[in-house]
């Protein structure tokens, strides 16, 4: 009989996953759901990019435990901002008329300006070469990688 618990529970413990829990918030995501972290110089905040584009934004501080997965899923995308990398085009969305938008180098170097005229946005990326850049549209950055 001792032998068949400690089976149960040996079984239990090696279903957990470690999930990032939003001190405050208690809000949990698994790490498997968790595509980067986004952080940006003179803050002391930081945003969670989930796999489905979701973001966990304003993120002051986290903390990591195993949770069973079962019944927990990825937080739902919110209204505002939203990129999509699709072959050398980067197509931004829910942005205001006025935006300014550039891209830029790892180390700051402004590569492109552009100002947003209506909601969307489509930027050519095909004369970049393969590396690693930043997208800032308004409050937000994001970085991507052309291959």
């Amino acid at each position: 009989m001792v032998l068949l618990m400690t089976s149960v529970v040996s079984k239990a413990q090696s279903s957990l996953e470690w999930a990032m829990v939003v001190d405050g918030t208690q809000q949990k995501v698994l790490m498997s759901d968790v595509s980067f972290l986004l952080a940006s110089d003179k803050t002391s905040t930081f945003y969670i990019v989930c796999s489905n584009g979701a973001i966990i934004s304003e993120v002051a501080s986290v903390s990591f435990e195993e949770v069973n997965p079962t019944g927990m899923s990825l937080p739902e995308q919110k209204a505002g901002t939203q990129v999509v990398l699709e072959g050398d085009a980067v197509t931004l969305s829910g942005l205001a008329a006025g935006t300014s938008v550039g891209i830029y180098t790892v180390d700051g170097r402004e590569l492109s300006q552009r100002t947003v005229t209506g909601g969307e946005m489509t930027l050519n990326i095909a004369g970049l070469p393969a590396g690693v850049y930043l997208l800032r549209a308004g409050k937000t950055t994001v970085k991507f990688m052309k291959r």
